[in-house]
Protein backbone atom coordinates (compact mmCIF):
# COMPACT_ATOMS: atom_id res chain seq x y z
CA UNK A 1 0.00 0.00 0.00
CA UNK A 2 2.90 2.38 0.82
CA UNK A 3 4.10 2.20 -3.15
CA UNK A 4 0.50 3.06 -4.40
CA UNK A 5 0.32 5.82 -1.72
CA UNK A 6 3.51 7.15 -3.27
CA UNK A 7 1.86 6.84 -7.05
CA UNK A 8 -0.72 8.49 -5.83
CA UNK A 9 1.05 11.36 -4.70
CA UNK A 10 3.20 11.51 -7.74
CA UNK A 11 0.52 11.76 -10.18
CA UNK A 12 -1.69 13.96 -7.98
CA UNK A 13 -1.47 17.67 -8.37
CA UNK A 14 -0.31 18.54 -4.86
CA UNK A 15 3.25 17.88 -3.37
CA UNK A 16 4.50 19.59 -0.27
CA UNK A 17 8.02 20.27 -1.45
CA UNK A 18 7.01 21.74 -4.94
CA UNK A 19 3.63 23.52 -3.96
CA UNK A 20 5.07 26.76 -4.85
CA UNK A 21 6.86 26.13 -8.00
CA UNK A 22 7.22 29.06 -10.11
CA UNK A 23 7.18 30.32 -13.79
CA UNK A 24 10.50 30.70 -15.30
CA UNK A 25 10.20 34.41 -15.47
CA UNK A 26 11.16 36.10 -19.11
CA UNK A 27 11.15 32.15 -20.86
CA UNK A 28 7.54 30.93 -20.14
CA UNK A 29 7.68 30.63 -23.80
CA UNK A 30 10.98 29.09 -24.80
CA UNK A 31 12.01 28.72 -28.46
CA UNK A 32 14.74 26.59 -29.16
CA UNK A 33 16.80 26.21 -32.61
CA UNK A 34 16.75 22.73 -34.03
CA UNK A 35 20.54 22.70 -34.72
CA UNK A 36 21.24 22.40 -30.67
CA UNK A 37 22.51 19.07 -30.02
CA UNK A 38 21.05 18.56 -26.67
CA UNK A 39 17.61 20.77 -25.50
CA UNK A 40 17.95 21.35 -21.88
CA UNK A 41 14.33 21.63 -19.60
CA UNK A 42 13.31 22.18 -16.91
CA UNK A 43 10.10 20.90 -15.38
CA UNK A 44 7.72 21.11 -12.22
CA UNK A 45 5.70 19.05 -10.40
CA UNK A 46 2.94 21.94 -10.75
CA UNK A 47 2.91 22.81 -14.28
CA UNK A 48 3.33 21.23 -17.51
CA UNK A 49 5.49 21.91 -20.06
CA UNK A 50 3.90 21.85 -23.68
CA UNK A 51 6.94 20.85 -26.15
CA UNK A 52 6.03 21.77 -30.12
CA UNK A 53 8.42 20.40 -33.18
CA UNK A 54 8.75 21.38 -36.45
CA UNK A 55 6.32 18.22 -37.79
CA UNK A 56 4.69 15.15 -36.80
CA UNK A 57 6.01 12.79 -34.04
CA UNK A 58 6.94 9.59 -35.11
CA UNK A 59 8.30 7.84 -32.31
CA UNK A 60 9.05 9.09 -28.37
CA UNK A 61 11.37 7.25 -26.01
CA UNK A 62 13.73 7.51 -22.99
CA UNK A 63 13.87 6.05 -19.39
CA UNK A 64 11.76 7.44 -16.83
CA UNK A 65 8.62 8.79 -19.12
CA UNK A 66 5.50 6.67 -18.16
CA UNK A 67 1.98 7.43 -19.72
CA UNK A 68 0.04 6.88 -16.68
CA UNK A 69 0.41 5.98 -12.85
CA UNK A 70 0.92 2.14 -13.99
CA UNK A 71 4.20 2.36 -16.12
CA UNK A 72 5.32 5.49 -12.86
CA UNK A 73 4.10 2.02 -10.56
CA UNK A 74 6.33 -0.44 -12.82
CA UNK A 75 9.54 1.65 -12.59
CA UNK A 76 9.31 2.20 -9.09
CA UNK A 77 9.18 -1.80 -8.51
CA UNK A 78 11.75 -1.89 -10.82
CA UNK A 79 14.15 0.37 -8.50
CA UNK A 80 13.87 -1.28 -5.53
CA UNK A 81 14.20 -4.69 -6.97
CA UNK A 82 17.75 -3.49 -8.38
CA UNK A 83 18.39 -1.46 -5.11
CA UNK A 84 17.96 -4.67 -3.29
CA UNK A 85 19.96 -7.15 -5.62
CA UNK A 86 22.70 -4.96 -7.53
CA UNK A 87 22.91 -2.87 -4.28
CA UNK A 88 25.85 -0.63 -5.17
CA UNK A 89 25.63 -0.99 -8.87
CA UNK A 90 21.97 -0.02 -8.84
CA UNK A 91 21.15 2.92 -11.27
CA UNK A 92 20.19 6.27 -9.15
CA UNK A 93 16.26 7.39 -9.05
CA UNK A 94 15.64 8.93 -12.44
CA UNK A 95 13.13 11.97 -12.88
CA UNK A 96 9.69 10.01 -13.33
CA UNK A 97 8.20 12.49 -16.41
CA UNK A 98 4.43 11.86 -17.02
CA UNK A 99 3.75 12.84 -20.84
CA UNK A 100 0.96 12.37 -23.09
CA UNK A 101 0.77 13.39 -27.30
CA UNK A 102 -1.38 16.44 -26.94
CA UNK A 103 -1.25 16.64 -31.30
CA UNK A 104 0.74 15.07 -34.00
CA UNK A 105 3.64 17.87 -33.31
CA UNK A 106 3.46 18.56 -29.76
CA UNK A 107 3.87 16.38 -26.78
CA UNK A 108 3.21 17.64 -23.03
CA UNK A 109 4.99 16.97 -19.61
CA UNK A 110 5.50 17.01 -16.26
CA UNK A 111 7.79 15.66 -13.92
CA UNK A 112 5.60 13.58 -10.95
CA UNK A 113 9.41 12.47 -9.32
CA UNK A 114 12.66 14.14 -9.02
CA UNK A 115 15.76 12.56 -9.53
CA UNK A 116 18.13 12.12 -11.98
CA UNK A 117 17.64 14.10 -15.32
CA UNK A 118 15.88 11.67 -17.66
CA UNK A 119 16.51 11.86 -21.36
CA UNK A 120 13.89 12.25 -23.72
CA UNK A 121 14.93 11.39 -27.21
CA UNK A 122 12.17 12.28 -29.85
CA UNK A 123 11.68 11.40 -33.40
CA UNK A 124 10.05 13.17 -36.21
CA UNK A 125 10.63 11.62 -39.39
CA UNK A 126 14.00 10.93 -40.58
CA UNK A 127 15.15 13.92 -37.65
CA UNK A 128 16.09 13.33 -34.13
CA UNK A 129 15.97 15.57 -31.08
CA UNK A 130 17.67 15.18 -27.83
CA UNK A 131 16.41 16.38 -24.17
CA UNK A 132 17.52 16.71 -21.05
CA UNK A 133 14.92 16.92 -18.32
CA UNK A 134 15.47 17.96 -14.99
CA UNK A 135 13.49 19.50 -12.01
CA UNK A 136 13.60 22.68 -10.71
CA UNK A 137 11.56 25.48 -8.86
CA UNK A 138 11.06 27.96 -12.32
CA UNK A 139 9.74 25.55 -15.12
CA UNK A 140 9.02 26.47 -18.80
CA UNK A 141 5.85 26.63 -19.86
CA UNK A 142 5.64 26.61 -23.50
CA UNK A 143 8.59 25.29 -25.92
CA UNK A 144 8.63 25.89 -29.00
CA UNK A 145 12.04 24.37 -31.85
CA UNK A 146 12.31 26.42 -34.69
CA UNK A 147 13.02 25.22 -37.91
CA UNK A 148 15.31 28.08 -39.47
CA UNK A 149 18.28 28.08 -41.13
CA UNK A 150 20.59 26.02 -42.71
CA UNK A 151 22.14 22.89 -41.06
CA UNK A 152 19.38 22.56 -38.81
CA UNK A 153 20.19 19.07 -37.54
CA UNK A 154 17.97 17.66 -40.19
CA UNK A 155 19.33 15.24 -43.12
CA UNK A 156 20.43 15.99 -46.01
CA UNK A 157 22.16 14.61 -49.01
CA UNK A 158 25.61 15.81 -49.03
CA UNK A 159 27.42 15.97 -52.35
CA UNK A 160 30.51 14.83 -54.28
CA UNK A 161 32.15 18.09 -54.07
CA UNK A 162 31.63 18.91 -49.91
CA UNK A 163 32.93 15.15 -49.54
CA UNK A 164 36.14 15.93 -51.13
CA UNK A 165 36.14 19.24 -49.94
CA UNK A 166 36.25 18.07 -46.31
CA UNK A 167 38.90 15.25 -46.80
CA UNK A 168 42.73 15.94 -46.17
CA UNK A 169 44.86 16.42 -49.21
CA UNK A 170 48.13 14.64 -49.17
CA UNK A 171 50.49 16.66 -51.36
CA UNK A 172 54.51 16.00 -51.67
CA UNK A 173 55.08 19.52 -50.84
CA UNK A 174 52.58 19.64 -48.12
CA UNK A 175 54.10 16.93 -46.15
CA UNK A 176 58.06 17.88 -46.38
CA UNK A 177 56.79 21.41 -45.73
CA UNK A 178 55.29 19.83 -41.98
CA UNK A 179 58.32 17.92 -41.34
CA UNK A 180 60.81 20.85 -42.38
CA UNK A 181 59.23 22.75 -39.85
CA UNK A 182 59.00 20.07 -37.37
CA UNK A 183 62.87 19.54 -37.83
CA UNK A 184 63.71 23.47 -37.73
CA UNK A 185 61.43 24.47 -34.55
CA UNK A 186 64.28 25.18 -32.37
CA UNK A 187 65.40 28.04 -34.17
CA UNK A 188 62.15 29.17 -36.58
CA UNK A 189 60.09 28.83 -32.83
CA UNK A 190 62.50 31.87 -31.84
CA UNK A 191 62.28 34.12 -34.11
CA UNK A 192 58.39 33.67 -35.70
CA UNK A 193 56.44 32.46 -32.30
CA UNK A 194 53.35 32.56 -34.84
CA UNK A 195 54.56 29.81 -36.93
CA UNK A 196 54.01 27.37 -34.15
CA UNK A 197 50.72 28.50 -32.72
CA UNK A 198 48.80 25.52 -31.38
CA UNK A 199 51.24 23.38 -31.60
CA UNK A 200 52.52 20.75 -28.82
CA UNK A 201 55.67 18.58 -28.55
CA UNK A 202 56.99 15.64 -26.55
CA UNK A 203 60.95 15.70 -26.10
CA UNK A 204 63.06 13.54 -24.50
CA UNK A 205 61.46 10.38 -25.17
CA UNK A 206 62.74 6.56 -25.30
CA UNK A 207 59.59 5.23 -26.34
CA UNK A 208 61.26 1.47 -27.36
CA UNK A 209 60.39 -1.35 -29.19
CA UNK A 210 62.47 -4.51 -30.57
CA UNK A 211 62.87 -7.13 -33.01
CA UNK A 212 65.76 -9.79 -33.49
CA UNK A 213 67.47 -6.96 -35.77
CA UNK A 214 66.41 -3.57 -34.88
CA UNK A 215 65.88 -1.31 -31.73
CA UNK A 216 63.62 1.49 -32.68
CA UNK A 217 63.01 4.21 -30.02
CA UNK A 218 60.86 7.38 -30.83
CA UNK A 219 62.99 10.32 -28.92
CA UNK A 220 60.86 12.93 -30.18
CA UNK A 221 57.08 13.59 -31.01
CA UNK A 222 55.65 17.11 -32.46
CA UNK A 223 51.78 18.13 -33.22
CA UNK A 224 49.97 20.10 -35.93
CA UNK A 225 46.27 19.77 -34.69
CA UNK A 226 45.56 22.45 -37.18
CA UNK A 227 46.51 19.98 -39.52
CA UNK A 228 46.20 16.49 -38.04
CA UNK A 229 49.58 15.91 -38.78
CA UNK A 230 51.96 14.26 -36.07
CA UNK A 231 55.89 14.32 -36.61
CA UNK A 232 57.83 11.62 -35.15
CA UNK A 233 61.63 11.70 -34.83
CA UNK A 234 63.53 8.55 -34.39
CA UNK A 235 66.39 6.28 -34.24
CA UNK A 236 66.87 2.55 -35.34
CA UNK A 237 69.78 1.26 -34.37
CA UNK A 238 71.18 -2.38 -35.62
CA UNK A 239 71.84 -4.73 -33.01
CA UNK A 240 73.17 -7.51 -35.17
CA UNK A 241 76.80 -7.80 -36.46
CA UNK A 242 76.04 -7.54 -40.48
CA UNK A 243 74.78 -4.60 -42.33
CA UNK A 244 70.50 -4.45 -41.71
CA UNK A 245 68.32 -2.82 -44.43
CA UNK A 246 64.71 -1.44 -43.61
CA UNK A 247 62.09 0.54 -45.99
CA UNK A 248 61.18 3.78 -44.38
CA UNK A 249 58.02 3.55 -46.15
CA UNK A 250 57.14 0.46 -44.35
CA UNK A 251 57.96 1.19 -40.87
CA UNK A 252 54.23 1.45 -38.58
CA UNK A 253 53.82 3.74 -35.83
CA UNK A 254 51.46 1.84 -33.26
CA UNK A 255 49.07 3.44 -30.58
CA UNK A 256 47.63 0.53 -28.72
CA UNK A 257 46.13 -1.86 -30.89
CA UNK A 258 45.83 0.45 -33.43
CA UNK A 259 48.95 0.61 -36.33
CA UNK A 260 49.45 3.76 -38.39
CA UNK A 261 51.29 3.90 -41.94
CA UNK A 262 53.39 7.24 -42.25
CA UNK A 263 52.56 9.22 -45.35
CA UNK A 264 56.16 10.64 -45.50
CA UNK A 265 59.12 8.79 -44.13
CA UNK A 266 63.01 10.14 -44.38
CA UNK A 267 65.54 7.84 -43.52
CA UNK A 268 68.46 6.01 -45.42
CA UNK A 269 67.23 2.75 -44.41
CA UNK A 270 70.36 0.88 -44.23
CA UNK A 271 72.15 0.59 -40.65
CA UNK A 272 75.65 -0.52 -40.09
CA UNK A 273 76.59 -3.38 -37.91
CA UNK A 274 76.33 -2.04 -34.29
CA UNK A 275 75.18 1.23 -35.86
CA UNK A 276 72.35 3.41 -35.67
CA UNK A 277 70.24 5.75 -38.18
CA UNK A 278 68.04 8.53 -38.14
CA UNK A 279 64.08 8.18 -39.21
CA UNK A 280 61.20 11.01 -39.16
CA UNK A 281 57.81 10.02 -40.26
CA UNK A 282 55.02 12.53 -40.62
CA UNK A 283 50.88 10.88 -39.81
CA UNK A 284 48.53 13.10 -41.19
CA UNK A 285 44.91 12.13 -41.35
CA UNK A 286 43.65 8.83 -42.48
CA UNK A 287 43.72 6.51 -45.57
CA UNK A 288 39.97 7.51 -46.39
CA UNK A 289 41.22 11.47 -46.18
CA UNK A 290 39.56 12.46 -42.94
CA UNK A 291 40.55 13.53 -39.43
CA UNK A 292 42.41 10.66 -37.19
CA UNK A 293 42.75 13.37 -34.21
CA UNK A 294 45.65 11.22 -32.51
CA UNK A 295 46.77 12.71 -28.98
CA UNK A 296 50.08 13.20 -28.58
CA UNK A 297 50.30 11.61 -25.05
CA UNK A 298 49.63 8.27 -26.62
CA UNK A 299 52.19 5.31 -25.60
CA UNK A 300 53.75 5.07 -28.98
CA UNK A 301 55.80 2.43 -30.28
CA UNK A 302 57.53 1.85 -33.76
CA UNK A 303 57.49 -1.68 -35.88
CA UNK A 304 60.17 -1.81 -38.34
CA UNK A 305 60.34 -5.03 -40.48
CA UNK A 306 63.67 -6.41 -41.94
CA UNK A 307 64.35 -5.78 -45.24
CA UNK A 308 65.59 -9.00 -46.70
CA UNK A 309 65.14 -8.51 -50.43
CA UNK A 310 68.28 -7.35 -52.71
CA UNK A 311 70.22 -4.48 -52.11
CA UNK A 312 68.96 -1.46 -54.55
CA UNK A 313 71.32 -0.52 -57.22
CA UNK A 314 73.48 1.95 -56.67
CA UNK A 315 72.53 4.60 -58.95
CA UNK A 316 74.40 7.60 -57.14
CA UNK A 317 77.32 6.54 -59.36
CA UNK A 318 77.26 6.38 -63.17
CA UNK A 319 78.80 3.45 -64.56
CA UNK A 320 82.33 3.33 -66.72
CA UNK A 321 81.78 5.66 -70.08
CA UNK A 322 85.50 4.85 -72.23
CA UNK A 323 84.08 8.23 -73.97
CA UNK A 324 84.49 10.46 -70.74
CA UNK A 325 88.32 10.81 -69.48
CA UNK A 326 89.17 8.77 -66.79
CA UNK A 327 89.77 10.28 -63.64
CA UNK A 328 93.00 8.75 -61.32
CA UNK A 329 94.15 9.52 -57.73
CA UNK A 330 97.98 9.21 -57.90
CA UNK A 331 99.47 8.38 -54.63
CA UNK A 332 100.82 11.51 -54.14
CA UNK A 333 96.90 12.81 -53.52
CA UNK A 334 96.47 14.70 -56.40
CA UNK A 335 93.51 14.35 -59.10
CA UNK A 336 94.61 14.62 -63.00
CA UNK A 337 92.53 13.47 -65.98
CA UNK A 338 94.31 11.50 -69.01
CA UNK A 339 93.24 11.53 -72.35
CA UNK A 340 90.08 10.92 -74.19
CA UNK A 341 90.55 7.26 -75.11
CA UNK A 342 90.61 7.07 -78.93
CA UNK A 343 87.51 6.47 -80.86
CA UNK A 344 87.19 3.09 -82.69
CA UNK A 345 87.15 3.97 -86.11
CA UNK A 346 84.02 2.64 -88.91
CA UNK A 347 85.26 0.03 -90.87
CA UNK A 348 84.70 0.60 -94.47
CA UNK A 349 83.42 -1.95 -96.39
CA UNK A 350 85.57 -3.57 -98.93
CA UNK A 351 85.05 -3.93 -102.56
CA UNK A 352 84.82 -6.44 -104.66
Amino acid sequence: MRVHHMIAACIGLTLSNQSQAQVAEGQEILALSSRENTHNLVLSTQIATTISFPSEITLVTGYGLVTDANGALELLNAETVATATLKELAAKPVTIVHYAQAAADTLVVRAVRTGTPCYLTVRCGARVFLFKLSVGETANVAVMISDNGPGNGGVREVDKAEILESRTNFTSTGLISILSRAKGRGFLETVNPELYEGWQERRGLTLTSENDTFKATITEIQQWPQRDALVFRCSIENKTSRQARFKPIDVRVRAGDASYTAQLADSSGIVSPGKATMLDLVLQGNAAGGKEHLSIQNDFRLEVPVDNGSPPPNDLLPPDNPLLPIIEKPSNGQIISTDLLPLPQPSLPSGK
